[in-house]
């Protein structure tokens, strides 16, 4: 248990894509159950466990990646410029106030 200052401090787990390489190598049911997962947190701990789907605001190329899960500098900078457009689109929840 974290002390007061940080119990009701919300996490944000942003589900998203890989290589589109690795991604097509991957057991689709392994896939299914991490998202399955994901979902069900999100849906026990509704203020507490923020789920975002990267592939809602972001679909990254092949070039994007600088290896099979990490993205390139420019790919970097307009996740985050997406994911903030993104953000301020969301309906606020106590968990992430706009």
């Amino acid at each position: 248990r974290g002390d007061e200052s940080t119990r009701h401090i919300p996490v944000v787990v942003i589900s998203g894509d890989t290589h589109p390489a690795l991604r097509r190598h991957m057991n689709p049911e392994v896939i299914a159950h991490q998202e399955s997962f994901l979902s069900d947190v999100a849906a026990h701990h509704p203020q507490q466990f923020v789920l975002l789907h990267g592939n809602d605001f972001f679909h990254p190329s092949e070039s994007d990646f600088t290896d099979l899960v990490h993205f390139n500098d420019d790919a970097q900078q307009r996740f985050t410029l997406d994911l903030s457009r993104y953000l301020s689109t969301l309906p606020e929840v106590e968990a992430i106030p706009n």
